[in-house]
């Protein structure tokens, strides 16, 4: 049996494996794994934190993720596929290191956020076109 998300260390070692499947990967690597490996310890750090916040209200995240992401939009253009891909992945990780009423809640979680930002940075930008 996994454990559940309990700690600061554990969300670490999840974006950790997470990180590294998304720089691996065919479609999400290409977009993100320069941006990402450059300034790895500096993004393990900030995404942990964000993540932190996500699953125990630490308050150990002040970024602006939309607006990274959005950013990353007008450089690569990121569609649906992007989004459903991350997501996958980071199902994939969660489930291969934990399990419980956390690790349920980072994932119901990861789909509303990613939900939130598709619909932000490509139904807006499509809607603002016609």
């Amino acid at each position: 049996m996994k454990k559940d998300i309990e700690n600061a260390g554990d969300i670490k070692t999840l974006v950790t494996v997470f990180y590294k499947k998304l720089i691996a990967d065919e479609l999400l690597g290409p977009v993100s794994a320069e941006r990402i490996c450059a300034k790895w310890e500096t993004h393990i750090a900030a995404t942990s934190g964000f993540w932190e916040n996500i699953i125990f209200l630490s308050g150990h995240y002040s970024g602006n993720p939309m607006m990274v992401h959005q950013s990353l939009h007008k450089t690569v253009g990121l569609d649906k596929k992007h989004f459903d891909r991350w997501i996958e992945l980071f199902y994939q990780s969660v489930d291969e290191l934990f399990e419980g009423e956390n690790a349920n809640l980072a994932k119901e979680r990861s789909t509303k956020i990613a939900r939130v930002m598709e619909g932000n940075i490509i139904i807006k930008k499509d809607d603002t076109i016609s």
